[in-house]
């Protein structure tokens, strides 16, 4: 009998021992079972005013990663710093610097978001540096593999400077490494120069119309390195000078200036924030007979005869991501 109840004994106190490191167990113990569990120890120490305090360390695996976690609507943004030389696709002067803020609110994980960009920069317009201000405002669905996306944009500027303008995006993403995007544009641009055709001081403003139309292909190398291949091709029309009081108006006969061209891009992701992008285009401008606005030169010209010329661009970009 005293045999038994030391047996029993001991189990008790075996059991009270082992109490704590069973505690937050799944009550099923059967050795062939698969189920994960955490084990955990309660430590008792004292803090420095004697008062007693209980820490608790938890060992083992969880079944909850970051990528686990729901999706939660949420804001990103990009800071930026754009240098380029190359002819812009929105029929502006060329682009010699600007700097760009852009908030992007993403409201589904599949890939609806909705994004408001503000730049301020200078570009080359008529022979001389003009400043200028531009305001972006962007939404887009994501339907499977499918993200369509349509932008808005107006800038103001010196020279009396007037654009309004709107790009309509359809991207295809069959892997995940690769894109393909469908890119089309157009839009209104006015500005004040002087007349390519008359030595006076004398100041006209320039109205013209453009579209342009895109193919995309984007691959994905690595976290560090993202490709692209770019063929566009751009329409600037020519229509109307008139005075800067917009009583004499003169209208023209659609001197159009035709631009393909091709652009190699490369994207490279130094860490998750800081990010580089280097563009390199190369293309060919047909000008047109008469008065025309050329996107390449920034300028009213005047041609006797249509020209065609070979040109190369360049853009050099530094952006900043943050959450």
């Amino acid at each position: 009998m005293v045999s038994k109840m030391g047996s029993v004994g001991f189990f008790l106190i075996l059991l009270t021992f082992l109490s704590p490191i069973w505690a937050g167990t799944s009550p099923d113990m059967n050795p062939s079972s698969t189920s994960t569990f955490s084990t955990e120890t309660t430590v008792t120490t004292d803090s420095t005013d004697n008062s007693p305090s209980t820490e608790i360390f938890s060992t083992g695996v969880t079944s909850t990663d970051e990528e686990d976690k729901p999706f939660v609507p949420h804001w990103t943004g990009q800071l930026g710093f754009t240098y380029s030389n190359m002819p812009s696709s929105g029929g502006q002067g060329q682009q010699i610097e600007q700097l760009g803020l852009m908030g992007t609110y993403n409201f589904t994980e599949s890939g609806h978001f909705l994004s408001l960009g503000i730049v301020g920069g200078e570009e080359l317009l008529e022979g001389g540096e003009t400043n200028f201000g531009e305001i972006t405002l962007e939404g887009g669905l994501g339907i499977g593999f499918i993200n369509p996306s349509l932008e808005i944009m107006t800038q103001q500027g010196a020279s009396a400077l007037n654009t309004f303008g709107s790009t309509l995006i359809l991207s295809l993403k069959p892997l995940d490494e690769l894109t393909f995007g469908l890119i089309g544009g157009g839009g209104l641009q006015s500005h004040q120069g002087p007349p390519p055709t008359q030595s006076t001081d004398r100041i006209d403003e320039i109205d013209e119309y453009n579209y342009n139309g895109e193919l995309q292909v984007s691959w994905e190398t690595s976290d560090l390195l993202t490709l692209s291949l770019t063929g566009e091709t751009e329409w600037d029309t020519t229509y109307q000078w008139q005075n800067v009081t917009h009583t004499q108006v003169y209208g023209l006969s659609k001197e159009t200036d035709y631009m393909p061209s091709m652009t190699l891009g490369i994207d490279l992701n130094f860490t998750k924030n800081y990010e580089v992008e280097v563009d390199l285009q190369a293309g060919k401008e047909y000008e047109p007979a008469g008065l025309f606005y050329s996107p390449k030169k920034a300028k009213y010209l005047y041609n006797a005869k249509p020209v065609e010329q070979d040109f190369q661009g360049l853009s050099l970009g530094l952006n900043y991501n943050f959450e």
